[in-house]
This record gives C-alpha cells, structure tokens and sequence, in this order.
C-alpha cells in the first residue's frame, strides 16, 4: 500500500481512545517497552508535571495516526541544576510511514514545547542497534553523551544523546 507523503498532518494530545492503535503502532515497530497501562498512564498525566503524548494524525479523519511521542518538561531535580529539561520517553512512527520526515516533525512539536517551557536541553535515549534513529537525531544536532548498558528489558545497550535548546532555531 503505498502512502502519501502530502497528506495533510497535524498534532494533537492523545486520548483513551487513541490507545489500542498506539499499543499496535509499537507492535508493528517491534518495541516491546510500553503498553496499554504506560499509554493509559502517560495520558492520565497529560498537563500534569509537564507531560504530554502528541499523536500525528491525518486531517480527513484525526483518528489514524501516523506517528507519536511522549515528552516530559521537568526540572532535573537529583542535580542542583534546576533548569528545566525536555526528557524524550518515546518516539515511534508507524512502518508505512516512515522515512518520510515524520519523526523528525515530532521532535520539532516535543522541542518547541520544551522552548516554550524555557528548557535548556533535551534528552532521549535510542538503541544501539538503531541507526537510523540515531541518524535523525544526530542530524538535528543530538550528540551522544554515554552509553547505557542493557537499558532495555530485551538487554539491548542504548545510547543517550542530549540537544542543547539555549539559542536553539524555532525549527531544524
């Protein structure tokens, strides 16, 4: 099935509703980290401790997504560094959908956000093995900070990468 790259996108804050797709949307992905209780929780949070999950979805209907991610603002507060920051929790976009800039329209929503909030960085963590993850968020100017040993409950090593937002564009 071939998928339209112009169609028309736009964001919005995930529902109850919107759950059984994302669960099915990481299927697809292969990532086994979040189900219906993490959507559900990260939804419940949503304006509260600076949460949020951004679901990309076509215009025509608003209920197919395309795309999501899961972001928190929140000072880092194991540090006397009480700046805000933008943690990135999760960032999938849909097998058909993919290579088609999507992910990177989704860090955009997460770091405006984070700009609005006046946070001085972002921070994310993405698997070793995934390149073109890595990729993209390099080429908007992640680096990679340190290496996290068996992050993921499958034993997988992730790389952590953090984005300085001081002085940073309104979009990459």
């Amino acid at each position: 099935m071939s998928m339209n790259a112009k169609k028309p996108l736009s964001f919005r804050l995930a529902t109850a509703e919107d759950v059984d797709q994302l669960v099915e949307i990481e299927a697809r992905a292969g990532d086994v980290g979040w189900g219906p209780k993490a959507f559900l929780g990260e939804i419940e949070q949503q304006g509260i401790d600076g949460a949020y999950l951004w679901v990309l979805t076509d215009d025509e209907t608003d209920t197919a997504i395309h795309a999501y991610i899961a972001a928190r603002i929140s000072p880092q507060s194991h540090t006397d560094d009480l700046e805000p920051k933008l943690d990135i929790l999760n960032l999938v976009v849909d097998l058909p959908y993919r290579r088609q800039g999507l992910g990177r329209k989704c860090l955009q929503t997460a770091v405006q956000a984070g700009l609005r909030a006046k946070a001085n960085k972002a921070r994310l963590n993405v698997r070793k093995t995934n390149a073109g993850a890595l990729a993209m968020y390099q080429g908007v100017g992640f680096v990679i900070t340190r290496v996290r040993k068996a992050f993921y409950s499958t034993g997988d090593d992730a790389y952590e990468l953090e984005l300085g937002l001081l002085g940073a564009p309104d979009s990459f």
